[in-house]
């Protein structure tokens, strides 16, 4: 049930749209990037989002 604790400490959630992941992806996939998950029922879920390093454009970097 939504709120439930279960015997781990951790909380049900509720019901959900599922579109979480999704933007997330969308997002990181837009900057370059990529999401990763890993999953085993009865453990749980863990999710990993990774982006490229920025660099600052040529013309706004400073000169020696």
């Amino acid at each position: 049930a939504p709120g439930t604790v279960r015997g781990d400490g951790t909380v049900a959630a509720g019901p959900r749209s599922g579109l979480g992941l999704t933007i997330v992806r969308q997002i990181a996939e837009s900057h370059g990037g990529e999401v990763r998950l890993a999953s085993e029922v009865g453990v749980g879920t863990a999710f990993a989002m990774w982006l490229p390093a920025a660099t600052a454009p040529a013309d706004a970097r400073p000169t020696p």
